[in-house]
C-alpha cells in the first residue's frame, strides 16, 4: 500500500486500522512499530495524533515507561487541546512511569 498508494488520502487510515488491529490482538511490539511508522510517514495526517497516543499506550503495555512518557509529552507539546492531549495528561497524572508495569 505504501509503495503504490502513498499519496492516497486513505493510506494513513488503512495503516492506522492495521496498527490498531495489532494492538487489539495484543501484539504490542508490532503495533508500536506500525504506529511509529505511521506517525513518521504522515506527521500531518488525520491519524497522526491518534497514532502517537496509541504508540504511547503500546509502550505502556510493553513495559517501556520512558518511551511512553516521551510520547505522551510529545502529544501535549505538538497537539495541545486535542482529545488525545487531554487523555495523555490524564495518563501522566494517574501514574508515574515507574508505576507503568506493562500490564
Amino acid at each position: 500500500m505504501l509503495k503504490n498508494y502513498k499519496d492516497s488520502p486513505l493510506t494513513n487510515n488503512a495503516l492506522y486500522i492495521y496498527a490498531e488491529t495489532l494492538y487489539e490482538q495484543g501484539n504490542y511490539a508490532k503495533s508500536a512499530e506500525e504506529f511509529e511508522k505511521l506517525y513518521k510517514l504522515f506527521p500531518d495526517g488525520n491519524k497522526a495524533v491518534a497514532a502517537l497516543y496509541k504508540l504511547a499506550l503500546s509502550y505502556q503495555k510493553l513495559g517501556h515507561p520512558t518511551e511512553a512518557q516521551e510520547a505522551f509529552e510529545n502529544i501535549l507539546t505538538v497537539y495541545p487541546g486535542s482529545r488525545e492531549a487531554l487523555d495523555a495528561e490524564k495518563q501522566i497524572m494517574n501514574g508515574t512511569p515507574k508505576d507503568w508495569s506493562g500490564s
